[in-house]
């Protein structure tokens, strides 16, 4: 495949970083930040732009917190500074990094998503007669940085912007030289596209039926048990072999019983929500409400956030439970 070039110039081009200041700003424009930077945005745009071109970028001003996603979860944010820094990246390469992935990688990608992949998973299982499910421990916090800085340059040419992708990936260790940060932009990019060749792998043998990824939850399908084990041993020495751990969780059941996965209980012919799912449904409610009636939010606040809770239970049957989560609720007076 022909490398890309992406000249350092191109970066920091003042379309480029408006653009990228808009995407960045999309849907957080109430945040003090945001609204800090948008106040003198000309005057913070010319500095990041000076910054791009003489290579004097401070990229290590992360904010670390924890959230329960339902898990405890490291999340490293960058500043909105950079934030518009990794969008601008991504204006130029970001279509480039999507054209690598698989049909059937589902995260952080347009136009696909958890609920796209739980319709695929659905669809697999009607067709197949055993799944594989694993997935990686502590996937973001093991990338090895020199491995996927080779794959970028196979991917991508212009030596200023090349070494300014290094500098990025660098600037975050869990260890060293490994880890990408979980919350960052570019972090979701590299790491779908650090999993590129495993995904190439697993669907190239001769065992698998089918195969869906999201992120590091992976689920592939067989004719057989035997095919399946064949399979997941083949798989776990390749994934092993990036310097990748699989956790010892590892599913090969039938296809007929269905899977939990990804938030969902899917079954050949219905889906449902996981318990896990129908907790965070629950406890997203209450917080809202609790918000909205501290006046915290207004009332337009409130609908916009329940229209986004019910988007979680999309693609399940659900309106049963939903019913008698909403009904728990005592009304709210306007």
């Amino acid at each position: 495949m022909k490398r890309q070039r992406v000249d350092i110039e191109a970066l920091a081009d003042w379309g480029n970083l408006y653009l990228a200041l808009w995407k960045a700003a999309r849907g957080k424009r109430r945040r003090p930040d945001v609204q800090d930077f948008l106040a003198d945005h000309e005057r913070r745009l010319a500095r990041l732009r000076e910054q791009i071109l003489n290579g004097r970028l401070l990229l290590d001003r992360y904010r670390c917190f924890r959230i329960r996603d339902p898990k405890p979860r490291d999340i490293v944010a960058v500043s909105f500074e950079l934030r518009v820094l990794h969008h601008a990246i991504m204006n130029l390469i970001g279509e480039n990094l999507e054209r690598s992935q698989i049909h059937n990688s589902y995260a952080c990608l347009p136009v696909r998503g958890v609920h796209a992949a739980v319709l695929q998973v659905q669809k697999k299982l009607r067709r197949a007669e055993w799944y594989v499910k694993i997935d990686i421990e502590k996937y973001f916090e093991n990338i090895d940085h020199r491995r996927l800085l080779e794959r970028l340059r196979r991917r991508f040419k212009g030596e200023r912007f090349l070494a300014l992708l290094g500098d990025i990936i660098a600037s975050y260790e869990t260890r060293p030289r490994k880890g990408l940060p979980i919350g960052s932009l570019t972090s979701q990019y590299f790491a779908n596209f650090f999993q590129e060749p495993i995904d190439r792998f697993i669907e190239r043998l001769p065992e698998t039926r089918g195969y869906v990824r999201y992120m590091d939850d992976m689920i592939w399908f067989c004719d057989d048990k035997r095919a399946a084990r064949a399979s997941l041993k083949q798989m776990v020495v390749r994934i092993e072999a990036e310097d990748l751990v699989v956790k010892p969780q590892r599913q090969i059941q039938p296809c007929r019983g269905g899977v939990s996965w990804c938030g969902f209980r899917i079954q050949p012919h219905r889906i449902l929500l996981s318990r896990r799912k129908k907790r965070a449904y629950k406890g997203h409610l209450e917080r809202w409400q609790a918000q909205w009636l501290a006046g915290r939010i207004d009332a337009l606040a409130l609908q916009q956030a329940a229209d986004a809770i019910q988007a979680l239970t999309l693609p399940a049957q659900s309106l049963g439970f939903r019913r008698a989560a909403l009904a728990r609720i005592p009304p709210l007076e306007a």
